[in-house]
């Protein structure tokens, strides 16, 4: 099905062309580009019937009166002065009337011809009036059932199986290969002088919930007379030497700051990776995530 496209046409050459900053025939700028008057043009376009152009300027003026009567008489009802009637009156109709020029001026028709499929063009340019011009250079096209003079029809590519031959097949991508899980080795949580192996799951906080899933894990209790430590504050796990750290919706918040690296506030429930040498604080309490020959900060 054809994809409607602005027209735009050279005003040195008449060559149609899209999307371009020059012309690809002779080059003029489209910026100042204004189509000639080519006979080719004028074969092209179907002059509306005069019913149809008189019934849209009807419906032109009507759109222009009823709102500005309609104003006229709920505000004449309701105890204006006649003097102030008459000035928001005059305010209206300018506005629906600037409205209606810069309809006709972006789109060369307005509510009329919009309703009943016509375009106002400038019969020198073939493009809409968009500046003034004098009547017996408009000219007003039926723009009905793929008339329109302001746009033509690019084709869609051809789908698949349609006739337009096999689509190009893209050449194999080798997928990148995963690199390698690091050696596993030893890994503790340091908290003031003991030091508690992480060889898997362990839970961290004043008084941790035992069991979080299906089975009961590990856990490490910390002594927090402050109570800036949550009962089941971080989740940290080793998993064959990659370590993870999980704030568990603590109520004061969990940072990490990995060596060389600046602290940064965790996001509740979302894992976090870490390496040995990272300094994790849960509210007032620190721990150290060590391979065993440092000791806790």
């Amino acid at each position: 099905m054809p994809v409607p496209v602005p027209t735009i046409v050279c005003g040195r050459c008449g060559t149609p062309f899209i999307g371009t900053a020059v012309c690809g025939n002779c080059g003029h700028p489209t910026a100042t580009s204004r189509p000639l008057d080519t006979g080719a043009w004028r074969a092209q376009l179907r002059p509306a019937e005069r019913g149809r152009v008189l019934g849209a300027a009807v419906a032109d003026t009507l759109c222009l009166v009823v709102p500005t009567a309609a104003f006229a008489v709920a505000t004449a009802l309701g105890g204006w002065h006649a003097w102030a009637v008459v000035l928001v009156c005059l305010v209206i109709l300018g506005l629906l009337v600037a409205l209606g020029l810069w309809c006709l001026r972006g789109w060369g028709r307005f509510a009329g011809g919009a309703l009943l499929g016509l375009r106002t063009l400038d019969g020198l340019t073939g493009l809409a009036p968009d500046r003034f011009v004098t009547p017996d250079r408009l000219l007003v096209a039926d723009a009905r059932n793929g008339a329109d003079p302001l746009v033509i029809a690019v084709p869609r590519p051809a789908e698949p199986g349609t006739g337009a031959g096999p689509a190009p097949q893209p050449a194999p991508v080798r997928a990148p290969q995963p690199p390698p899980a690091p050696r596993p080795h030893d890994c503790f949580v340091a908290a003031g002088q003991s030091l508690t192996p992480l060889t898997g799951t362990l839970l961290v906080g004043r008084y941790p919930v035992r069991q979080l899933g299906a089975e009961p894990l590990p856990t490490l209790e910390l002594p927090d007379f402050t109570r800036t430590m949550s009962r089941t504050h971080v989740l940290l796990e080793n998993e064959n030497g990659r370590l993870w750290a999980t704030d568990l919706g603590s109520g004061n918040g969990t940072r990490i700051q990995r060596p060389g690296e600046p602290s940064v506030t965790m996001t509740a429930r979302l894992r976090m990776p870490v390496v040995l040498g990272t300094r994790i604080d849960c509210g007032e309490q620190s721990l150290l995530i060590t391979d065993g020959r440092r000791a806790a900060a």
